[in-house]
């Protein structure tokens, strides 16, 4: 199984990508500054049976990102895949 991190999942590119990739045998970790739209993206892609983690997260700010990336780590999650 992938493990696939995708930044800006709320909307546009990365929540097409996030749609996309549900269908294939991926563990999908959803990153963006929306935790409301993340919420209902999970609901949808749990429903075809993808794991899906979250990530209330801006890119931007180095701090916020580093929090995420110790957070992955603690879960022994391993990237494969960032988008």
């Amino acid at each position: 199984m992938k493990t696939i991190l995708i930044t800006g999942a709320s909307s546009g590119i990365g929540r097409a990508c996030a749609e996309k990739l549900a269908s294939t045998e991926t563990k999908l970790i959803l990153c963006s500054r929306n935790l409301k739209e993340l919420k209902n993206i999970k609901k949808i892609l749990e429903k075809k049976g993808t794991e899906v983690l979250l990530c209330k997260v801006d890119v931007q700010q180095r701090n916020l990102v580093e929090a995420m990336f110790k957070d992955i780590k603690k879960r022994k999650l391993k990237i494969d895949i960032l988008i």
